[in-house]
């Protein structure tokens, strides 16, 4: 076997030494293979924040072993601060800004600033703060690759993270917006019901998916999920329903019911379970857990206020919640209720 690796090898030298031409050119066209392939490997949409966190407000973005978050004191914001995400070492605090639905690309952290009504991108360390656009409503801002989508009033538009080509999408009264790939599914209102659909990047081939579907919803691989809200008028009160179909709308079907007074805005997803606040008859308001497949509701803490905003990055979820002096905090716990922790 030696003796034929040695031939095999003597046999290449020997080839290259008398064809020069032709072994640069193969040489050539295999580096071009090669960089083909890593530009083809880079291809994948980088997300500033998941879809999940920005319907939450964004209060919690990460990047490598850090994360970034939006922090109150007494109640109120105190700005947005980087700390490591295994709650060692230094807390700094790298803006004042009274900014939500961070996104982190790059080196740059992108964000609204409520008072101000601006879309700004700012280095990592809060240095060189830039205003990218005015009048920008206090709705989720997503940055995919060199783009940024956002709201002026009810109008979805995006605009390049340099400030450039300001484009509007669409003029509907968007609910929800998620951007997949090169497409855009959305949700709007539509006489008293909620419609699903999509469109591409530039705000054309638009293609209704569903016509009685949810407010809520989120793309997960081929599959739409979404809650179905609906007031039973006998009891008097709403009733939640998990759906799933396929992303052209085929296959719809009920998954579960959801008891209780979900809070449908709260709703956060993985790819294997959704995340939700809700208050139980004669229960406190907690934060619950479900597999997508319906199962497994899992109580993960309970809260003092009924409206939350619930981040998840990796196996951790960040809340708010009233601490005992009566003020807002941030809170983060484990996704299986473990090492629950003011920050």
């Amino acid at each position: 076997m030696k003796e034929k690796l040695i031939n095999f090898k003597n046999t290449i030298v020997d080839f290259f030494n008398t064809n020069k031409k032709i072994a640069l050119i193969i040489l050539a066209v295999i580096l071009v293979l090669i960089i083909m392939l890593i530009i083809i490997g880079n291809g994948k949409e980088e997300y500033g924040n998941t879809y999940g966190n920005l319907r939450n407000k964004g209060l919690v973005a990460s990047k490598g072993s850090q994360i970034y978050y939006v922090a109150f004191d007494e109640g109120n914001v105190d700005g947005i601060y980087k700390a490591n995400k295994n709650g060692k070492g230094k807390v700094e605090k790298i803006s004042s800004e009274y900014g939500y639905y961070l996104n982190i690309s790059g080196n740059y952290i992108y964000y609204v600033s409520e008072e101000n009504s601006q879309l700004i991108k700012s280095k990592l360390n809060g240095e060189k703060n830039q205003v990218i656009a005015e009048n920008v409503s206090s709705a989720p801002i997503v940055v995919v690759n060199n783009w940024i989508y956002y709201f002026e009033g009810t109008n979805l538009y995006k605009i390049k993270t340099n400030g450039k080509n300001r484009t509007q999408l669409s003029n509907k009264a968007i609910e929800n917006y998620q951007v997949v790939g090169k497409e855009i599914y959305y949700s709007y209102e539509s006489n008293g019901k909620y419609v699903i659909a999509k469109m591409n990047l530039s705000g054309r081939d638009i293609t209704k998916i569903d016509e009685e579907a949810g407010r809520e919803f989120f793309v997960n691989g081929n599959k739409i999920y979404f809650i179905n809200e609906k007031y039973d008028m006998e009891n008097y009160e709403y009733k939640y329903e998990l759906y799933k179909m396929k992303t052209n709308g085929k296959k719809k079907e009920k998954i579960c019911d959801i008891a209780g007074g979900l809070d449908t805005y709260t709703v956060n997803f993985t790819e294997d379970a959704i995340y939700y606040a809700k208050a139980v008859k004669d229960e406190k308001m907690a934060i619950y857990s479900i597999k997508l497949n319906g199962k497994n509701e899992t109580k993960i803490v309970e809260v003092s206020t009924y409206s939350n905003a619930i981040n998840i990055v990796d196996k951790f979820m960040y809340y708010i919640n009233e601490n005992e002096d009566g003020y807002v905090q941030n809170y983060r716990i484990k996704t299986n209720g473990e090492n629950n922790q003011a920050m």
